[in-house]
């Protein structure tokens, strides 16, 4: 599964989800040459709710997803990213 952020601002991104169990931070991105950031993860087949936080010294925050991203509500009030794998 690939990720792609586009994030242009202190701290450095990371993603948890289901593919973690929401272990925070989470797994941190790494920033390419076009300025998004990216990462790689290697899971089974499904589909995965993620979010993205920001992790900047002590601060940290989530992202807002882009307007493109598959999303689903969560149970919190809040909105998840949704990634299927084939």
């Amino acid at each position: 599964m690939q990720i792609q952020v586009p994030y242009d601002g202190p701290g450095v991104p990371h993603v948890t989800g289901d593919f973690n169990g929401w272990s925070l931070p989470g797994t941190s991105l790494t920033q390419t040459d076009d300025g998004t950031w990216t990462t790689t993860l290697s899971v089974p087949s499904g589909e995965y709710a993620y979010r993205v936080r920001i992790v900047d010294g002590d601060e940290r925050r989530w992202l807002s997803l882009p307007s493109y991203a598959d999303t689903a509500d969560d149970a919190f009030g809040g909105t998840n990213g949704v990634c299927t794998v084939p």
